[in-house]
């Protein structure tokens, strides 16, 4: 089901997934892919798969608080 945010954005979250608890997506807005990191936006990317792997180096560095 979508959130409220989405419809009132038009974005589509693509794949939502927990990683050591923190949950992270990848969002399509126009022609471009938002890397979600709990909710907050990571950066933009070209494709899927650029947003993926910079949630991947991200996490890999993440020392949380």
């Amino acid at each position: 089901m979508k959130a409220f945010k989405e419809i009132l954005e038009g974005t589509k979250i693509f794949n939502r997934k927990k990683i050591r608890g923190i949950s992270v997506s990848v969002a399509k807005k126009g022609s471009k892919y938002e890397a979600k990191v709990d909710g907050d936006i990571l950066d933009t990317f070209d494709s899927e798969q650029d947003a993926w792997e910079a949630i991947g180096n991200f996490m890999d560095n993440y020392k949380g608080s």
